[in-house]
């Protein structure tokens, strides 16, 4: 496969870029492209990008304000100068954006994104954008870059999801552990849950006779009582009535015999004792109510237990989803010998690439980014403004030696460059 370069490069009307030209000549190796912030360089950047991945690559809003056409064209040529191809992208404020690529005679080559997708692989890659992210953050990039199908995005919100669930799920069975301990430990609520309840229907029955022949007894004494009141009423009658003194004492015998065989019933019926039968009574209930409270508590243990296998299952596919990722971390091969990456980071022949000096990471950063694209010999560094001198002496040389054209977008601090002002060149 021939190996290409960036030869031209002209952008209108993209985002912030008015318009902006470049003649690459021979390659300048390291390039940098700045003014200040919303100068438009990262608007430069996008329109290229727009037109050497395709129509995938266009922003959303591409169209700078108050324009009605946009165009893209980048002219591609191989390292040996003998072939060239033109790539144009463009649309207008109405239409749907187009994509052409022409040969070097001018002809428009068919399925012009499958041409470009032969050439640019991937994503492009910001080396520094790179050294400067988190590991996880790296891995994702660099999986995009090199077109593997691993979402890492997809998997760590897979991967938090089920997280989620375990941690809720263990929430829910310390919290139902506590409750079963609370009520029963799991060996007696199963001791307790089986033993038969008492029957109380013979010791209510017996409560309820036993207050009857209570009731009966006060009932009776209440009549003697009245029966005592009617005589001394009587005897007073009969000294005040004696005229009737003998129609009262036959009444008076009466009474008094009646009396005297209520006394005799009185004396016969002795009071029942209720108090036992209600100690029997709270006994079973007790042992009813102690007997519902191991059948709960051996609910909540099978609640622990249903939780403790959820907890398991979904402990094991988390474990699975770390297979699922370092598999897919080991099927990716770096371009760059010596380069892995692992959950920690990039490791560089077994060291950490965040502990190897600004130049060794930046040269294996570069290398790495001109790696992921071996037929294309162009490499973007979309904000480079923390780079000091000797940083970017240092850049330079490692262009050179990895025979890779560097694009750098960064505030305007004095270095040498292309310098852009509201969206045009100055």
């Amino acid at each position: 496969m021939k190996e290409f370069r960036l030869a031209k490069v002209s952008v209108e009307n993209v985002m912030r870029c008015k318009v902006f030209h470049l003649e690459n000549g021979e390659g300048w190796k390291l390039l940098s492209l700045k003014g200040k912030n919303g100068a438009g360089k990262s608007s430069v950047l996008k329109g290229i990008v727009a037109a050497l991945c395709g129509k995938r690559a266009i922003p959303p809003n591409v169209l700078r304000e108050g324009a009605r056409s946009w165009r893209s064209e980048v002219v591609l040529q191989t390292l040996d100068g003998t072939e060239t191809l033109t790539v144009i992208a463009g649309g207008s404020d109405k239409g749907q954006p187009s994509l052409k690529v022409l040969d070097g005679d001018g002809k428009p080559l068919a399925a012009p994104q499958g041409v470009l997708d032969g050439i640019i692989t991937g994503e492009q890659l910001d080396p520094l954008r790179l050294l400067e992210a988190k590991p996880r953050e790296q891995q994702a990039m660099l999986l995009r870059a090199l077109g593997s199908d691993f979402d890492v995005d997809e998997w760590e919100s897979r991967h938090k999801q089920v997280y989620d669930r375990r941690t809720e799920t263990n929430r829910q069975l310390k919290a139902a552990t506590a409750q079963a301990e609370g009520l029963m430990s799991r060996a007696e609520a199963q001791v307790k849950a089986k033993a038969k309840a008492p029957d109380t229907t013979g010791i209510t029955k017996g409560i309820e006779e036993a207050s009857r022949h209570n009731a009966e007894i006060e009932t009776v004494r209440d009549r003697i009582a009245v029966k005592e009141e009617e005589a001394e009423s009587t005897k007073a009658e009969i000294r005040r009535l004696t005229a009737q003194l003998q129609k009262a004492k036959e009444r008076l015998a009466g009474i008094e015999d009646e009396a005297a065989r209520l006394r005799a019933k009185s004396a016969a019926m002795k009071p029942q004792d209720t108090l036992g039968l209600r100690d029997q009574l709270r006994y079973a209930q007790d042992h009813a109510a102690l007997r519902e409270k191991a059948i709960s508590a051996l609910g909540r243990w099978d609640d622990v237990d249903a939780l403790v296998q959820d907890s398991q299952t979904l402990t094991e596919a988390l474990v699975e989803f770390d297979v699922i990722r370092e598999k897919a971390l080991a099927a990716v091969k770096l371009p760059v010998e010596g380069l892995e990456f692992t959950e920690a980071g990039l490791r560089y022949h077994g060291r950490s690439l965040e502990n190897e000096s600004t130049g060794n990471s930046l040269a294996v950063a570069v290398a790495l980014a001109a790696g992921m694209q071996p037929h294309f010999r162009f490499v973007a560094i979309d904000e480079a403004s923390v780079l000091d001198a000797d940083n970017w002496a240092l850049l330079g040389r490692v262009a050179e030696e990895q025979e890779v054209d560097v694009l750098v977008l960064s505030v305007d601090h004095g270095q040498e460059g292309i310098l852009i002002e509201n969206g045009e060149q100055a």
